[in-house]
């Protein structure tokens, strides 16, 4: 509107009286050169120049964080432009010619960039060149540009990343309801008598979260007083507020008396971690209502679940709060950022509400797909690992939902599922315990759904860290099965789980010393091996070492095994610690040197791979990269890559291999079906 006004103003050029500057003018052909002419800026330009020549590793962190953030300034600044040139056409200060010309030019010249900007503009100006008076030309223009985006979006590998295909998607979403927003469409629609007096009672609740929360500001030590001064913090303008609100309820349409009665349930399967909410938001605190599920003999829970007595004291969220929280959740899901999360997390929630944020995390979890539970679970994780949420406060929130799960369950099914991806990670990491967890899931085992929570839990904690961990933590905890378990139950879900190693094994103390003494001169023999490599011996002078050091063993699984490993950790030892297939290649013809057959000499090389690939908790792209170096070098043929893949021997760490291998086996065996072909 600013624009508009300052359009129909005469102002006099400065040298001459008589002629006036044409402000439409100006604000076109500004807006037009910002568009037209998209000059890379000299700051990105300048920090990319530091970056390339940074040696720093700290200091190159700190560029690249500095030019990401400039990054993204400058593609505001594009997208802003967008929306602004939008406005100036819904105003009649632009012509529809100059927008088709606008959304031709951003898809002809397609990044990521101009597609988030032609949605903003589509989203400004849809709505009025649908209504133009021009309408058929103008429609079809934009069923060309939709056409476009309905590719876009319909090619998964087009090179557009996930948050910009849901920028799309919500703009195509938009035109098919013919450009009303889901708010407008809301606040069209009569309210509840529920909806009024919760809309009052929720105005209350704000202006007194206003007044008794800092500003961010003074959260980081930048007290400012002055921001108290315009807070309505007195007793008479609470009541003016309220009476206001009252006054206003007169005039609000009523729905039917049907709307009204559907609108007072309770939402299935939330659950709420604190025990006394406070008095103005009663009817809002979250509980478990299973009075449809009484017939199956669980009992009803209509109370809010009580936390654990010793955690710190903590506060309910207010609606407000949980609207930030599912708001942060939502973000994170379509651009997932875990450090991110974590920051803003920590801006918008103080530590007294820690609690009562992870089950609201949780409870929007619940609603979601496998892999956004995967996602939700990953960023969890990482607030508690960082420090920012502890792991009492993780356990006071989960605890409401471990004590309704039995009834949780028959409505989610993939409940225990989810709970192991949340709970596993913190027990590698050592944030909680076993035992720590058995003290919140008595509910769970009274139910017999015990079998049903460490299932998922126990195979989640192999996958990432292997059984030797998960035996070793099961020991610490002095924790027995047929605690959790039914003992009837025990031996046929170990034997269907393949979890035999969580029972004591009957090695005599005589066999484990032994077993000991010969895993010590194992990895000395490794070791010594590595040295060897790491100092330049060449083939024969490590040969020697071997036929008088360790003789007829060499034959043996286990050397096999230590020599890949070691030539592994050489090829990994480099300036740049990157695998390198000139120090691979320097000491694998040793390779070929020992083993029965070539059988026992494949299976035992990738084996010890595997089991390296456990111990460096499998770094990004390292595993596919060996495997191609044995490929390509006629090291391991197809035939015992395929027998690795599956063979059941060691499953120990497999899995996540696989994961990664994908690809490469994936290559290898359309290889194969194409010379078969031939």
């Amino acid at each position: 509107m600013l624009c508009m006004k300052l359009s129909q103003l005469k102002v006099p050029r400065d040298n001459a009286s008589d002629q006036y500057v044409n402000f439409r003018g100006l604000i076109i052909s500004r807006c037009q050169n910002q568009f037209m002419n998209k000059k890379i800026d000299e700051q990105v330009l300048k920090l990319e120049k530091e970056v390339e020549d940074c040696d720093d590793p700290v200091k190159k962190k700190e560029l690249l964080e500095r030019l990401a953030k400039e990054q993204r300034r400058v593609s505001d600044l594009s997208v802003g432009n967008a929306k602004f040139i939008g406005e100036l056409y819904k105003l009649g200060m632009l012509t529809s010619k100059i927008m088709t010309y606008c959304m031709k030019n951003l898809v002809n010249e397609m990044n990521e960039e101009n597609l988030e900007s032609l949605c903003k503009l589509l989203t400004t100006i849809g709505q009025k060149m649908e209504n133009d008076y021009n309408h058929l030309y103008l429609k079809n223009e934009l069923d060309d540009i939709f056409k476009t985006l309905y590719a876009i979006d319909f090619r998964k590998t087009n090179g557009v990343s996930s948050r910009v295909r849901f920028i799309i998607q919500d703009v195509i979403d938009l035109r098919n309801k013919s450009w009303i927003t889901k708010d407008e469409r809301i606040s069209k629609q009569p309210k509840t008598m529920d909806q009024i007096i919760e809309e009052a009672e929720q105005q209350k609740t704000n202006i007194k979260f206003i007044n008794d929360c800092p500003s961010r500001d003074e959260r980081r030590g930048n007290v400012r007083r002055q921001a108290s001064n315009s807070i309505i913090g007195n007793q008479n303008q609470w009541k003016a507020v309220t009476l206001n609100t009252q006054k206003n309820l007169i005039r609000i349409k009523l729905a039917p008396p049907t709307w009204r009665h559907n609108a007072s349930r309770t939402t299935r399967g939330s659950v709420d971690t604190v025990q006394n909410p406070p008095s103005h938001n009663t009817n809002n605190s979250r509980v478990v209502s299973s009075t449809s599920r009484s017939s199956s003999g669980r009992g009803n829970i209509n109370t809010a679940i009580k936390r654990p007595e010793k955690t710190l004291p903590q506060e309910p969220l207010s609606e407000g709060m949980k609207r930030k929280v599912k708001l942060l959740v939502m973000e994170n899901l379509v651009n997932p950022n875990d450090e991110e999360f974590v920051s803003e997390f920590k801006d918008t929630l103080p530590g007294l509400y820690h609690s009562a944020a992870v089950t609201e995390i949780l409870n929007i979890a619940l609603e979601k797909s496998t892999k956004n539970v995967q996602i939700i679970a990953k960023s969890t994780n990482r607030l508690i690992s960082s420090g920012t949420v502890s792991g009492e406060h993780f356990l006071s929130g989960v605890t409401g939902i471990m004590e309704c799960a039995p009834d949780l369950y028959i409505d989610i099914p993939m409940l225990y599922e989810y709970l192991g991806k949340f709970t596993a990670p913190l027990i590698e990491g050592k944030h909680i315990t076993f035992a720590q967890l058995f003290g919140i899931c008595q509910n769970i085992i009274k139910s017999n759904h015990g079998h049903l929570f460490l299932r998922p839990l126990i195979r989640d904690l192999i996958e990432s860290a292997g059984s030797s961990f998960v035996k070793m933590i099961w020991s610490q905890n002095s924790l027995e099965l047929k605690q959790w378990i039914n003992e009837e139950q025990i031996p046929k879900w170990l034997e269907d789980n393949k979890f035999d190693f969580l029972v004591d094994d009957k090695a005599t103390e005589a066999e484990k010393r032994l077993s000991a003494i010969h895993s010590k001169f194992i990895k000395k023999t490794q070791s010594i091996l590595l040295q060897l490599m790491n100092s330049e011996e060449n083939c024969e002078c490590i040969l020697e070492w071997i036929r008088n050091n360790v003789g007829a063993s060499s034959t043996e699984d286990w050397f096999m095994r230590a020599l890949i490993q070691a030539i592994c950790e050489h090829a990994l030892s480099g300036d740049n610690a990157r695998f390198s297939y000139e120090r691979m290649a320097q000491y694998s013809p040793l390779i070929s040197e020992f083993g029965h057959s070539r059988e026992q000499r494949e299976a035992n090389c990738l084996l010890g791979i595997q089991q390296l690939m456990l111990q460096l908790q499998y770094p990004p792209g390292l595993a596919i990269e060996i495997f191609q170096f044995l490929l390509e070098q006629y090291i391991i043929s197809v035939e015992g890559f395929t027998a690795w893949e599956v063979s059941e021997l060691e499953p120990e760490g497999k899995e996540m291999m696989l994961r990664a291998l994908k690809p490469f086996f994936t290559n290898i065996r359309e290889a194969t079906e194409s010379s078969d072909e031939e």
